[in-house]
């Protein structure tokens, strides 16, 4: 009961002071090091054997989890720009709800059969490794062209 009470405080607590260091350091800083977070975490449970391990896995995906809430919102503008994020965001959210849901679903197959979800979260580090490539090495975003809106005859 009380680790999901950690995650879920710290990653509220920790979007205030994100967003201050967003703006300082640009999203695509922010997710670099969120992606590193997210494996630390990563490691943490997978060597958590105590109490205390597990609460230092919550406290680090719950800043990385704050942290991705504010820099996903600005970083999708960043890129793809404000008059386009709306309907990005909405096609992106169907298969974030998928694999969001498919993600638990393989974590406890793979549990059922390995015996323990070491494997599921070393899957889910190397997938946040990956994400962290990924972000290395995507271009920075151009500035967007504004859109030509249609005439409204005002």
């Amino acid at each position: 009961f009380t680790i999901p009470a950690v995650f879920a405080g710290v990653s509220a607590v920790s979007t205030f002071p994100w967003g201050f260091a967003i703006e300082r350091i640009g999203g695509r800083v922010a997710m670099l090091i969120i992606a590193v977070m997210n494996v630390l975490g990563m490691v943490a449970i997978i060597t958590a054997d105590n109490y205390p391990m597990a609460a230092l896995y919550a406290a680090i995906a719950g800043v990385a989890g704050g942290g991705f809430l504010v820099a996903q919102r600005l970083i999708w503008a960043d890129y793809f720009g404000r008059y386009s994020v709306g309907t990005i965001r909405g096609i992106s959210s169907l298969f974030i709800g998928v694999l969001g849901t498919m993600g638990p679903l393989m974590a406890g197959w793979l549990r059922d059969t390995t015996g323990n979800y070491t494997l599921a979260f070393t899957i889910t580090a190397g997938v946040f490794a990956v994400g962290f490539v990924a972000i290395l090495f995507a271009p920075a975003p151009k500035k967007p062209v504004p859109p030509v809106l249609p005439y409204t005859g005002s």
